[in-house]
């Protein structure tokens, strides 16, 4: 029998994995897959309604525990601009810095339970006159004040449904990441219960994995509780809340934190579900020159929440005008292979693709209530 030709790498990492994924399916299994691609197409269904099938938690009656906002904070709720939202950001911090800490701790918890309990009954589709952007000027007051008891409330919003991660979250996931990584030192129990706990949204367990990462790359002195929690996870999540694919996310997220002693149980991972290489080329001697030698690269770019904040405003007076959050009227620009690697990611999650860290989306942005 002759050989088969190789194919030629695309130069497009999505499609030669796509490409290595089929090459490796028989005739039955390829048929198999254009009949569900049909049945799905045919549906009407969208990945959104796939997803709301996944999400399973039920959500607590929130608008119990909650009680009217201060001033101050309403003000941030309310700011729709990103130098709206700064503005009420530096009034918040002054008057935050008159309280005592359990005063703060008390305000910041009640702006998040407004949020949750606001989000059982807000229509996020249809609402276009309230931004998402808010709540990364909050998590900039919780850093400021050092508020880690907020770990629980902070992990609630997390839990939400498809829509209200959408407006929040959705191409944030770094400011979500960071957060959790400052709130969550102590908890690391509680993060790796999520993790094994089916039911939430699928970009969550990600967002946790290098929240728990993250926290190692900032203080290098938990690294092998780190490393720890991140084997008993590997174990219990590979293929339940982490996807297989996923796991060249996962290595180029460790190889932040040098995990080389995780070589043997990734190899392992890899070979028991033939992963194919999506981020990272070289096949097992990529992947363990990279644990090895580590990355400069971060999953988390910035240090500062107002840093996002900032940029948006950069833009607003460079008279993006007032539909400077649709994303879609953005200029295009060419999208390179990790912006392709991300997409790839979120296909196998049954996600929509998040927009890039400089906020440009192929959908129209949440942040109006899309």
């Amino acid at each position: 029998m002759a050989k088969n030709k190789k194919g030629k790498n695309s130069g497009n990492s999505v499609l030669n994995a796509l490409t290595e994924i089929l090459n490796g399916m028989s005739p039955e299994e390829k048929m198999m897959l254009m009949a569900d691609l049909e049945n799905f197409a045919s549906s009407g269904r969208s990945l959104g309604d796939v997803q709301e099938t996944v999400y399973s938690y039920q959500r607590p009656d929130y608008t119990q525990q909650v009680k009217p906002l201060a001033e101050y904070l309403q003000h941030i709720f309310s700011a729709y601009m990103p130098s709206e939202i700064l503005a009420a950001y530096d009034v918040a911090h002054r008057e935050m810095a008159s309280l005592s800490q359990q005063e703060q701790e008390e305000a910041m918890r009640n702006f998040f339970m407004f949020i949750l309990a606001d989000g059982l009954t807000r229509d996020f589709e249809t609402d276009m006159e309230v931004s998402g952007l808010p709540i990364i000027a909050v998590f900039q007051l919780v850093d400021d004040f050092k508020l880690t008891g907020l770990f629980d409330v902070i992990l609630e919003t997390l839990k939400q449904n498809q829509s209200f991660y959408e407006f929040y979250y959705n191409g944030y996931e770094e400011a979500t990441t960071l957060i959790l990584a400052h709130v969550g030192v102590g908890h690391l129990e509680e993060l790796k219960e999520m993790m094994k706990t089916d039911g939430f949204m699928p970009e969550v367990y990600p967002t946790v994995f290098n929240a728990v990462v993250q926290m190692a790359v900032e203080n290098p002195s938990c690294r092998l509780q780190v490393l720890e929690w991140v084997t008993d996870v590997l174990k219990s999540c590979i293929d339940f809340t982490i996807p297989a694919m996923a796991m060249d996310w996962i290595v180029k997220s460790l190889a932040q934190i040098e995990a080389a002693e995780l070589l043997p149980m990734i190899k392992n991972i890899y070979k028991k579900y033939s992963v194919p290489p999506v981020e990272i080329e070289n096949g097992f001697k990529g992947i363990t020159k990279l644990l090895t030698e580590g990355t400069d690269e971060r999953v988390v770019m910035f240090t500062d929440f107002t840093e996002i904040l900032n940029e948006f405003a950069e833009g607003e007076a460079n008279d993006f005008d007032e539909d400077w959050l649709d994303f879609d009227n953005w200029p295009d620009e060419d999208e390179d292979d990790e912006r392709d690697a991300d997409a790839l990611f979120y296909k196998e999650c049954g996600l929509k693709p998040a927009k890039s860290k400089s906020g440009k989306s192929n959908s129209k942005s949440a942040r109006k209530g899309k």
